[in-house]
């Protein structure tokens, strides 16, 4: 939004600061263009710009624990119903992807989830692969620590999905939820080498591959564990939940310790985008290349007030933590452009004294924004400020009066005060408009200052022959000429130096008052 305010005023030169507040109540964000970047409230009320989080689009449920109460928690994606939800909600640096974490403290603390026929949780075949990834900090590790189980007990024998730590070390347990054309269930269990840290958090995930039967387990991006089914022949096994079961998937009970993004996708896993928030350097090691994606914010285009503005300043409000970039662009004109107009060139804040000079009356600004190389952090933009100062038209001319006349040689002179702006005394000018009545003009005569010094009046003598001239068709075609027993009105305005018909025509005043004037009849007539 441009938020206007007159600073001063010299030589008919006015100071715009233009600020655009991404939290004014009169913001239009519809118009701002996005590309990688999210429009984020703050607790203020205002809004701020970053990058936007990374997304991972076959999502079957995302848990974050962004909310602010336990009882408040929902599946992201709404895929899942929270049936109870009981744990400690934390608000702590600590967290991964955002402000708050998860804590649990044994059998009183545990998430519910009900799982529907149609999710992944739910289904009698899982035909294609998923995965969980979760992050976890656990506190105790005396006996078995749950992190997440699905039970269900048919005829004596158990069919479970269950994630534990035993003995300070990963532990998960298939049963029997494996099937082949036999009919016949199997189970794979997978125990991690690796004693899992309590000083800080561990990254799981599980990568299930179901057509050949395989499952890793991996901690922090590396794998510590995989486990299959030998001898399948050609045979794909099947995985599924039985049929009956209606049990909920449980997390955190028995569980002491932290949670962080719980996630459960289908596809293969991406580490860095369960990970990170944004996306971090990506190197080429065989071409010893490296890239990184970035986000643009393009402004609409702005237009001023006046025609021939010039650029003052332009700068911005934000936080750039460690690491990150962010960059300030602009682009001018005298004629308009559209928002994703490719031929006009931008130019970089730190070269804006390049186009100082430059005038304009259309703008647009564009930030370019990139987090750290981990894809951790990224910048923040709170307001871009423009100031400019804009050339304003001339006041309207007074005192116009007629000084003679000469009824048989049509000849009429007119006169009024100059103005005393220096860009119409130096090569600015005038325009007589004429008429048969006070609004409806219908010839005009351009009078231009050749002379620069100052002078207290000024005076025209128009006749047919000057009439004549000024129909020029480059000027103005078909001007009405005298004739005797006519009354003619007569207006003036004043133009200034950066007058011009395309792209300046605003850089003229408003016409003065009228004044009139007729010419005697032909006593023959």
């Amino acid at each position: 939004m441009l938020k206007f305010t007159v600073v001063f005023l010299i030589l008919a030169e006015v100071l715009f600061p233009a600020d655009f507040f991404f939290g004014s109540p009169n913001s239009d964000f519809k118009k701002l263009k996005l590309n990688g970047i999210s429009l984020v409230k703050q607790k203020d009320g205002q809004y701020k710009l970053e990058l936007s989080k990374r997304k991972i689009p076959q999502s079957e449920f995302l848990l974050n624990f962004e909310n602010k109460e336990a009882n408040n928690l929902r599946d992201v994606f709404h895929h899942y119903t929270i049936e109870s939800s009981f744990y400690s909600v934390e608000k702590s640096n600590e967290s991964i992807l955002g402000k708050r974490i998860a804590g649990f403290t044994g059998k009183n603390h545990f998430i519910s989830l009900k799982a529907e026929k149609n999710t992944l949780l739910g289904k009698e075949l899982i035909s294609e692969d998923f995965y969980f990834s979760l992050f976890v900090k656990p506190e105790i590790f005396e006996g078995y620590n749950t992190i997440f189980s699905k039970t269900y007990f048919s005829r004596g024998k158990k069919y479970s999905l269950n994630l534990e730590i035993v003995k300070n070390k990963l532990s998960l347990n298939i049963e029997n939820l494996f099937s082949f054309r036999s009919k016949e269930t199997k189970s794979l269990y997978l125990r991690s080498p690796k004693t899992i840290n309590s000083s800080k958090w561990t990254h799981i995930i599980i990568f299930f591959k179901i057509k050949s039967g395989e499952v890793i387990l991996y901690e922090d991006g590396i794998e510590s564990v995989r486990n299959h089914f030998p001898d399948l022949e050609g045979e794909e096994p099947q995985l599924g939940i039985h049929n009956n079961d209606t049990t909920p998937f449980i997390i955190g009970q028995n569980y002491y310790g932290k949670l962080d993004n719980f996630l459960l996708s289908k596809g293969s896993p991406d580490f860095e985008a369960t990970s990170k928030n944004y996306y971090g350097l990506e190197y080429d090691e065989q071409n010893a290349t490296a890239s990184q994606k970035n986000g643009k914010v393009f402004s609409e285009v702005y237009k001023t007030k006046y025609s021939n503005s010039f650029i003052i300043s332009l700068s911005k409000k934000w936080n750039i933590p460690k690491d990150t970039s962010s960059n300030l662009f602009i682009r001018i004109s005298d004629t308009p452009f559209s928002q994703d107009d490719t031929n006009l060139q931008w130019v970089s804040e730190t070269k804006i004294s390049e186009i100082k000079k430059q005038s304009f009356r259309y703008f647009q600004w564009m930030a370019v924004l990139r987090s750290n190389y981990s894809g951790e952090k990224s910048p923040s933009l709170y307001s871009v400020s423009l100031n400019y100062k804009e050339t304003t038209p001339p006041l309207s001319p007074t005192g116009l009066k007629i000084t003679n006349r000469n009824h048989s040689d049509l000849i009429l002179c007119l006169e009024w005060d100059a103005n005393k702006e220096e860009n119409v005394k130096n090569e600015g000018g005038y325009i007589v408009h004429y008429g048969f009545s006070p609004e409806k003009i219908a010839g005009t005569i351009f009078y231009k200052n050749e002379k620069k010094e100052f002078i207290t009046s000024t005076n025209l003598c128009m006749n047919n022959n000057l009439i004549h001239i000024n129909s020029d068709p480059s000027m103005e075609k078909n001007l009405p000429f005298f004739e005797k027993g006519k009354t003619y009105y007569f207006k003036v305005s004043a133009f200034n130096n950066k007058f011009n018909q395309t792209t300046s025509p605003d850089q003229k005043s408003s016409p003065s008052k009228p004044i009139s004037f007729s010419f005697e009849s032909n006593p023959l007539d």
